[in-house]
């Protein structure tokens, strides 16, 4: 008979534990170099926590902010692109015209 034993290592520093459903009032503090709290915990980049429509505003709030970035990152791509290209018809015409 072989057991198979799963280790996991937390980041002492980061580390949030918040109780939910029937536990959501627990003051247990079994678990050593664990931050209790009360207010939303994020988790694989969604939040959970008591308040259901805190919790959906930060996630809708973490995806709009992604998405901002990505269009501003997008945004600038574009505009080195449509610099680039503005060099070149310039470096072209003054081939053309010199030569």
């Amino acid at each position: 008979n072989s057991e198979l034993f799963f280790f996991f290592f937390l980041n002492k520093k980061k580390t949030e534990g918040i109780w939910l459903g029937v536990y959501r009032n627990e003051d247990d503090e079994t678990f050593e170099n664990v931050k209790w709290t009360k207010e939303p915990v994020k988790s694989l980049g969604l939040y959970y926590g008591h308040d259901k429509n805190k919790c959906q505003l930060l996630n809708i709030e973490n995806k709009i902010n992604k998405i901002s970035t990505q269009i501003k990152e997008h945004m600038e791509l574009y505009k080195n692109y449509k610099n680039n290209e503005l060099e070149l018809e310039s470096l072209k015409q003054k081939k053309f015209s010199n030569g």
